[in-house]
This record gives C-alpha cells, structure tokens and sequence, in this order.
C-alpha cells in the first residue's frame, strides 16, 4: 500500500496527505488519493481503488490472498483500518518498526513522484493536487520505465506475465499460476502515506 504525505497547498495556505496503494511486484499504483487529512478512512481510499479496479468489485473476501505491507502508523493499525481490509480477504503485513526500507517499494514510488511532479509544480487546492496525481498515476503505469522489469512500464508486466493468485487448500502458503487471459495482481501490494510540502 502506500504512505501519508504532509505537505502546504499554496493558495489556501493550507496543508495536504498523498495516500497510495503499490502493486509491490509491478510496482504499478493502483490507488491514489489526496485529502486533507491523513485520517484511518482517507488511507483505506487507494485500497478502495486498487480492489474495486483489479479485483473486480469491493466485497467481502474480494481480494482474498493478498498481503498489505504498511508501516506501523496509528492510520494503518486502527482497527477500523484493519478490520476493513481483513473483510476484502486482505492479510495485513506491517513492515519491521523502523525499518522503511521494508517498505521501499512506495518509498521509491514517492522518491519519483515527489521529483517528477511535486517539487516541480503548485497547487492551488486539493482538488488541483488530486487531478495531478490522478494524471501521474497514469503516466506512471503506461509510461515510466523501470530497469527492474526489463525496461517496461509497471502495467506491461502485469498484462505479460500475469501471477494468478489462487490459495492453496491444504496450506495457508500462496501458489502461482500463469494465467494469459484473466487480469491479476501480486500477491502483495504496498500501502504509505507522506506529507506534501510544496518544497523542496
């Protein structure tokens, strides 16, 4: 999943929360999300995204074998949080106390986006940072190339090399299948949220 961001939106004088939710094999970014405040609710909006979208629907048990990889912030181990996404079949998987390279995936993603759009442009509201990030999450997926997938677009592996999830019955452990026909995840995703600064 992804990370909280704080950060000044320069024309209401105001402050402003990225939260995203990372495909932590594709590194593809499967939910965005800007608020106001980086509350349990708001950080449960990129998982929204990203279930709705690639796990055809949100309910109950809809994204059954992943694993979410968050940090140990008081957002991410609410139990409103916690509950919600064990109810979308998703085990939680807290990264180490201190270790944010546990979490480096969405570290990463940040690194970029900050460099890529953040320290680069203003916004005047939260509506105009969520446009933004919208438009980068799309650039990013069929865009950005990455050396770690062969020097493809986080969206390309998923479509080339499609991991089927499918749970094995005799044992709590995942399998892998190759699937060529049917759209599906990794079995994790990467959850943060990071504050926006509007500076450098």
């Amino acid at each position: 999943m992804g990370d909280r961001c704080y950060g000044h939106l320069h024309g209401q004088g105001g402050c402003g929360y990225r939260l995203c939710c990372l495909d932590h094999c594709t590194a593809e970014c499967v939910g965005i999300h800007a608020a106001k405040k980086a509350t349990r609710f708001e950080a449960l909006e990129p998982v929204r995204q990203g279930v709705n979208e690639y796990c055809g629907g949100f309910a109950a048990g809809a994204a059954a074998g992943l694993k979410l990889r968050h940090d140990h912030g008081s957002v991410y181990m609410s139990d409103d949080f916690q509950n919600e996404i064990k109810f979308l079949g998703i085990e939680p998987s807290p990264a180490f106390v201190r270790q944010p390279e546990g979490n480096g995936c969405i570290e990463r993603f940040f690194r970029t986006l900050k460099e890529q759009l953040l320290w680069v442009r203003r916004f005047a509201d939260l509506e105009e940072l969520r446009t933004a990030l919208f438009d980068f999450r799309d650039r990013y997926n069929h865009h950005w190339m990455m050396e770690r997938l062969d020097y493809r677009t986080p969206a390309r592996p998923a479509a080339t090399f499609n991991l089927n999830w499918e749970p094995r019955r005799d044992s709590m452990a995942p399998t892998y299948t190759h699937c060529a026909v049917q759209p599906v995840r990794s079995g994790t995703l990467d959850v943060a949220a990071e504050a926006y600064r509007g500076e450098h």
